[in-house]
């Protein structure tokens, strides 16, 4: 089974995603690799396909957040193309330094997914905290507030893991009283015991 590198965009020019394709293709990553494109010139999907990158073109939903409706968009990818390894990130502002499949398979061990941390907590940094508060309002704040800020542009791990994980996030982000909850409702759901075995 093939390993994916996948990402979404919408109405990009080709600079904003050169240095995500050109460190993905000096990687050494051999799997398939794949852009997602809600909105998109001719000129840009063909820049895209000729540096060596499938373009998934995906129908776009003016009622929901982009950031959302990347992780529905990933999850459908998935569905429809298996993959052992998949590792999704923003595209803007995400280089590879390196082959991920490489760290993935020495250090995942039973985990099925790996996140990483910005390195804060909520309550220190002003745009996730508001952005927290907002998607859950005060009860739910005061519970999270003190954990550590996961990354959601940044997810790797087994295929079927990530699938489902980001189709969650795009099913719970709906309804939330801001459409920009991608990153919040993923912290939600991994804080609890549920995920806590599966995760790295």
């Amino acid at each position: 089974m093939r390993d994916l590198i996948i990402g979404g965009c919408t109405n990009y020019d080709y600079e904003k995603v050169r240095c995500w394709i050109n460190s993905v293709n000096r990687s050494g990553f051999d799997g398939d690799k794949v852009l997602i494109v809600f909105d998109g010139t001719n000129e840009f999907l063909k820049e895209v396909y000729d540096n060596g990158f499938e373009v998934y073109n995906a129908s776009l939903n003016k009622n929901m957040a982009i950031h959302v409706q990347r992780f529905l968009a990933i999850s459908d990818y998935i569905r429809n193309n298996p993959a052992r390894y998949v590792i999704t990130t923003d595209v803007r502002d995400v280089v590879f330094q390196y082959n991920p499949v490489e760290w993935l398979e020495k250090n995942l061990g039973d985990k099925k997914i790996v996140v990483s941390s910005e390195c804060l907590r909520y309550e220190d940094e002003a745009w996730g905290n508001q952005n927290l508060y907002e998607t859950f309002g005060p009860y739910v704040h005061e519970i999270l507030k003190k954990n550590p800020i996961y990354n959601v542009g940044i997810l790797a791990g087994e295929g079927e893991y990530i699938r489902d994980l980001c189709f969650n996030i795009a099913l719970h982000s709906q309804g939330k009283p801001i459409k920009i909850c991608d990153q919040a409702v993923f912290n939600q759901m991994i804080d609890g015991k549920i995920y806590e075995d599966k995760v790295y």
